[in-house]
């Protein structure tokens, strides 16, 4: 018998957590940084802003959570996918 190889992928919303450091004179000036950005958004920074220094990045697995097709713009949050990347099932054929 043989074996053959499939693979699913699935469009998720999950928290991640980026740590960083701020170089400043007082912590808050460092918090009047962040809060000065327009996005709010320390990942836009890193590697742009010197005083920002990267220390780690995870995704926080305990919360991710699917997406219907319809938090989706209507379009496929599970595709099942065969050999030479065949796409066998998404989850629009279902109706969800």
């Amino acid at each position: 018998m043989d074996t053959f190889n499939f693979y699913q992928d699935c469009k998720v919303t999950c928290w991640e957590r980026t740590r960083f450091s701020i170089k400043a004179n007082s912590y808050e000036e460092a918090k009047a940084i962040i809060l000065s950005w327009k996005d709010k958004d320390v990942n836009s920074r890193i590697g742009i802003d010197k005083d920002i220094v990267y220390s780690d990045y995870e995704l926080n697995p305990e919360t991710v959570e699917g997406l219907s097709p319809s938090e989706n713009g209507n379009n496929p949050t599970m595709e099942i996918y065969g050999e030479a990347d065949e796409l066998l099932y998404d989850n629009m054929e279902d109706g969800i």
